[in-house]
């Protein structure tokens, strides 16, 4: 029993430590934001990146409540730096500056790897 107590008491910071998010390390996360259909960028839209969320948090979270925010660039493109390996959700709020009309998307995203580049793409509608 003791040897049971003891085994859990060090996996246990094992399986937490594997999926920490937030900053300070070594991962770039690029994301790259496209029109629904992918038949154009948002530029300047605000994306967010919320940190230990493996799926949507909802929309009665305030935007504060996330724990980075980037515009994109005039190509649609924004990047977080220094990320951990961990669990991540992005959403994009911005205007599509055709019509006008206010767009959204979001994906959540796992890092899995402590150190290299990810793209990932994000169609908002």
């Amino acid at each position: 029993m003791k040897l049971l107590k003891t085994a859990t008491l060090l996996l246990l910071p094992l399986l937490f430590s594997c999926h920490d998010a937030g900053t300070g390390g070594e991962a770039v996360l690029n994301v790259h934001v496209l029109k629904s259909g992918g038949v154009g960028t948002v530029p300047g839209c605000e994306v967010y990146l919320k940190y230990d969320a493996t799926e949507y948090p909802g929309a009665s979270i305030p935007l504060s409540d996330y724990n980075e925010k980037v515009l994109a660039d005039h190509g649609g493109h924004a990047q977080f730096i220094n990320l951990k390996k961990g669990y991540y959700y992005i959403l994009v709020t911005g205007r599509d500056t055709m019509t006008g009309d206010s767009v959204t998307g979001g994906v959540a995203y796992d890092i899995r790897n402590r150190v290299g580049e990810r793209h990932i793409v994000i169609e908002v509608q």
